[in-house]
């Protein structure tokens, strides 16, 4: 009988274990177990020294980083789709010197790597070339390139689809932008005074949109095709101002031009390489918001892409300095257990959003209650307690991300019609089971996977609940009761992969805040996801305890009742005794488990200590 039991237990312990394996699985983001950052310091402590090292060792999928400094190398990347950025991302501080001995980057068969935040110089035969490849290109510097026979001094595309986007190229020798029988898409960029054309694409198709393209010796744009051939061009809401022709096509007449201007861009001071704009610029607001790649939120310098409702054109975008107007006629009304808020819309055509504070006092610290801007000029607040007067003000926020002053404060005090729950005994079983369960509604929050995870694991405690496996509320039924144990296993488990989970992405957390803390970008999104994670660690270990409590209750109720149930038969005395034995160990063992802040550990000793008080019962039951 002990050796059937023994190997139910571990059979039930082998599908548990099958169990909380697949919810691990299933949790693991992809990136950690694959990516890989590799780093780079010519001075300093890093990975290699050089970068061509490090991308001779990355493999596809790898992003390698890159201290400041100048780095005087020609890169080559083949066979391998990486990320290669500088760190901070600060394209005039990490440079890249090809020392005019070949082209400084090449791109071959590289797939959709990416290349952010480097001044590329010093090359001959183009800066960066890029064949077989669909690389993106971004917040990069191109200056002092030269092209092969003039063309690509800047970037040279064949037959590769490229995305060319926040990047600045100046004082190159020969064409800016070469694309040859390529796919490209070239968005929001600054081409001024080259020694060639702005953009020269043949016998492929592009996308050219909300660039400046200013001061070029011969063609602002250039593009051909061979008679007889398809291909298609999308030319909008770009500046073009060349000092011979604008736009030329030696086959023909020019594609349509949609929404272009000709005029002065007013860099502030492109003498020394300020490709800012001045605030009269007609290239302010002029660009189209459609043609921004997706995911592209930021202009060259790390600001806003849109920020003011409308892009601007060129790598910068302009600084929008002015917040919107406080909101005005706020009311306050109150329901059960929640705050009904009303305003007026503002007007500012670049408005984001409304964002809505709370106090207990009068006129004190407001706390803010909303996520993500408000689209609406309504919001109500739940979760209220009744009988408490709450106090509220509103901003409003543009695309800018700046926030007006508050609004005139409202105030409301809400009801309660809700009866208070009888109160159950505290110290039942499942008294403290259902305190697990609201432990996990509290650590729900905005991460929907985990809520749907918590929801899992609620209903598996909920279901070990069953009443035809309880006696009353703190003793199980003899014969299903082990039914209770297992399906609380089964939660502990998964609750306790989470929490491994979890404390193994918040260092990677810490890193990700660091980095962008260096280069002066916005937190306050980690730091929100940071706060939730260490909130539901927190409730995930109430839950545990309160689980570890309830069997607690439950294994020491059945130990009491299998040592007060009287030897019916002499001849099993010694089966009741030695499982009664063997009841108690397993009950010290959960006992110090739980002592030790290990609560899945108890959980198991404790359904242990259950099953052999039942056993002991049993026999002692026997006639």
């Amino acid at each position: 009988m002990v050796g059937n039991l023994m190997k139910y237990g571990k059979l039930i312990d082998a599908i548990l274990l099958f169990l909380v394996l697949g919810i691990v699985t299933l949790a693991l983001p992809p990136q950690i177990a694959r990516a890989a950052t590799l780093t780079v310091d010519d001075d300093g402590p890093a990975d290699y020294s050089t970068i061509q090292d490090a991308i001779n060792t990355a493999s596809t999928g790898d992003v390698i980083t890159v201290s400041p400094g100048t780095y005087n190398e020609n890169l080559t990347i083949s066979d391998k789709e990486i990320t290669l950025q500088s760190d901070p991302n600060d394209p005039t501080a990490t440079v890249i010197n090809g020392g005019g001995t070949g082209r400084t980057i090449s791109f071959n068969n590289a797939g959709v790597s990416v290349l952010e935040g480097f001044t590329i110089t010093g090359g001959t035969d183009s800066g960066l070339y890029t064949k077989l490849s669909s690389p993106t290109i971004m917040r990069c510097i191109f200056t002092n390139n030269t092209g092969s026979s003039g063309y690509g001094g800047g970037l040279y595309s064949d037959n590769s689809s490229p995305t060319i986007v926040n990047n600045i190229f100046y004082a190159n020798t020969g064409d800016d932008l070469y694309l040859l029988d390529s796919i490209a898409t070239v968005v929001n960029n600054t081409l001024y005074n080259t020694n060639g054309s702005g953009i020269k694409t043949l016998h492929g198709s592009a996308v050219i949109a909300n660039n400046i393209i200013y001061f070029q010796r011969d063609y602002g744009i250039y593009y051909y095709v061979a008679p007889g051939i398809s291909h298609f061009i999308t030319i909008r809401h770009n500046l073009v101002n060349v000092k011979s022709v604008d736009y030329f096509n030696p086959n023909g007449s020019f594609p349509t031009v949609i929404n272009d201007i000709k005029a002065n861009p007013q860099f502030v001071d492109p003498g020394n390489a300020d490709f800012h704009l001045e605030g009269t610029s007609a290239c302010i607001n002029a660009g189209d918001n459609n043609m921004v790649p997706s995911g592209i939120d930021e202009d060259f310098e790390g600001n806003n892409r849109i920020a003011d409702g409308t892009v601007d054109m060129g790598a910068y975008e302009h600084a929008d300095l002015n917040p919107p107007a406080a909101p005005t006629n706020l009311m306050a009304t109150a329901g059960d257990k929640q705050v009904d808020l009303d305003w007026d819309d503002n007007a500012e055509v670049d408005l984001n959003g409304y964002n809505v504070y709370r106090s207990q006092t009068g006129g004190g610290t407001y706390t803010k209650v909303n996520g993500s801007p408000l689209s609406s000029s309504n919001y109500t607040d739940t979760g209220l307690t009744g009988g408490v007067t709450y106090y509220y003000v509103v901003t409003a926020v543009d695309l800018g991300s700046n926030e007006s002053g508050y609004s005139v404060e409202a105030s409301a005090t809400p009801t309660d019609s809700t009866p208070p729950p009888p109160s159950p005994p505290a110290d039942s079983a499942r008294v403290k089971k259902e305190a697990a369960v609201e432990a996990l509604e509290n650590a729900k929050g905005d991460d929907s996977r985990l809520n749907r995870r918590i929801d899992r694991v609620q209903l598996m405690i909920n279901t070990s609940l069953n009443d035809d496996w309880w006696q009353d509320d703190s003793r199980l039924d003899s014969r299903l009761g082990r039914r209770v144990f297992d399906r609380e296993l089964v939660a502990a488990l998964a609750l306790e992969a989470q929490s491994r989970l979890y404390d193994r992405l918040l260092p990677a957390l810490e890193r990700i805040i660091a980095a962008k803390e260096r280069r002066g970008r916005d937190v306050s999104q980690e730091r929100t996801r940071q706060q939730a994670i260490e909130l539901a660690l927190s409730h995930f270990e109430d839950a545990l305890i309160c689980l570890a409590s309830a069997d607690q209750v439950l294994a020491g109720v059945a130990l009491d009742d299998a040592g007060n149930t009287p030897v019916s038969n002499p001849r099993f005395e010694r089966y009741y005794h030695r499982y009664l034995e063997m009841a108690q160990r397993y009950m010290d063992r959960a006992n110090a488990s739980l002592d030790d802040g290990n609560a899945t550990r108890a959980i198991r000793y404790y359904r242990s200590a259950w099953n052999y008080a039942q056993q002991a019962i049993r026999y002692a039951s026997r006639s």
